[in-house]
């Protein structure tokens, strides 16, 4: 039987964190961290923001950059993706889904190496192209080694993972609990950030602000509860966009409830995961297919009010016991959930406790890794 550290663990997806700060590429940052630091030979594969193909090593981890020509749909046009594919002589590959650009280059270059998937998500917005790809993702599917599912919700409600559900095993993400630890320093800013409105709920969004996010549903449920702020952390995809949501505060009357941060560094998201009452995560769509945010607020002692998608939202913030769940496009049940919580700081603190715990038990970066560790050997075994 080879020895796991004799092989070669390619990573690969569209984008990276840094710069890229979503879950899934937070994820690979995460998993590739662990890998490297325990003497594996981990590399990532992405595509890059030029038309050149580039290489950089990250925190001691190779980093390779095929050139990009632009990107449909969110899919990245790669034309030599597969090269790259072939070049790298990864032993094991470990793809992330959604990323047809990749999943087509790997069948395109013989199908390298033993390969497994994280089955982040299904293809939603970009549904259209379904008929043309459905095809190539099921044949891809079928010559994995392992799909792996972020829940269990997911595996049940994704009519594409029914089909392979015998090649399924389910590994929720995880964070690095130690990062969310506060120092004195950060205890004194995090009071600044109170004081400035000692008697009002803070809510906290974290998020890109992309269509399924829902936060024009929070902006709507932010009406009528002037003693309600809402703090929103993150930029939209294309320039200029958050202009969109700007127009909206200002239309709904709530200036001065809602502030804009833009993008944090990991200290100052820290400051606001803790300086805050309640996290919402308001989306609206399957897009959302777990909600890391949720757990990092989690982790920091927070109830989180959600919504009831048929995805791993509901299994990560689970209702009446770490936050509370709402049903999605309604902004009157977000509304009556930030009122319930408003008046009821006992249930805040209990919840936020209960979910704490519940992070500290089952979604550790070092439980995800561990996992992760045995579907790799049972490619060798």
């Amino acid at each position: 039987m080879a020895d796991l550290k004799s092989q070669k663990i390619v990573h690969v997806y569209k984008d990276y964190y840094p710069p890229v700060a979503g879950g899934i590429e937070k994820n690979i940052n995460c998993l590739c961290r662990h890998l490297h630091r325990e003497g594996y030979h981990v590399e990532v594969l992405i595509a890059n923001r030029s038309r050149l193909d580039e290489t950089q090593t990250l925190e001691g981890i190779p980093i390779i950059k095929a050139g990009q020509w632009g990107r449909i749909m969110s899919a990245p046009i790669t034309p030599r993706f597969s090269h790259w594919l072939k070049k790298v002589q990864g032993d094991i590959y470990h793809f992330h889904h959604p990323n047809p650009t990749a999943e087509l280059a790997w069948l395109q270059a013989g199908c390298p190496g033993k390969a497994v998937v994280t089955y982040h998500s299904d293809i939603v917005r970009q549904s259209l192209i379904m008929p043309f790809y459905k095809p190539f993702l099921y044949q891809f599917l079928n010559k994995v080694h392992t799909i792996i599912a972020t829940s269990p919700n997911y595996v049940e409600s994704s009519s594409i993972l029914q089909d392979f559900k015998e090649k399924c095993v389910v590994n929720p993400l995880g964070i690095e609990t130690d990062d969310y630890l506060l120092s004195d320093e950060d205890k004194i800013k995090i009071d600044e950030i109170r004081e400035k409105n000692p008697s009002k709920l803070r809510i906290l969004f974290v998020g890109r602000l992309r269509y399924y996010k829902g936060l024009s549903v929070l902006l709507e449920a932010m009406k009528g509860l002037p003693e309600v702020n809402l703090t929103v952390v993150g930029t939209a995809p294309k320039r200029g966009g958050e202009k969109i949501y700007l127009k909206k505060v200002k239309e709904l009357g709530i200036s001065t409830q809602v502030i804009f941060l833009g993008e944090l560094t990991d200290p100052e998201l820290l400051l606001q995961y803790h300086a805050c009452d309640v996290f919402c995560l308001p989306s609206i769509q399957r897009s959302e297919a777990f909600g890391l945010v949720q757990i990092e607020a989690h982790c920091c002692g927070k109830p989180v009010v959600s919504t009831n998608l048929d995805t791993g939202v509901p299994y990560v913030n689970l209702n009446g016991k770490t936050g509370l769940i709402v049903s999605p496009n309604d902004p009157d049940e977000l509304r009556k959930a930030f009122q319930l919580l408003k008046i009821n700081p006992n249930l805040r603190k209990s919840m936020g406790t209960y979910a704490q715990n519940r992070v500290l038990q089952n979604f550790t970066a070092q439980r995800m890794y561990q996992k992760t560790l045995k579907i790799y050997q049972s490619l060798l075994d």
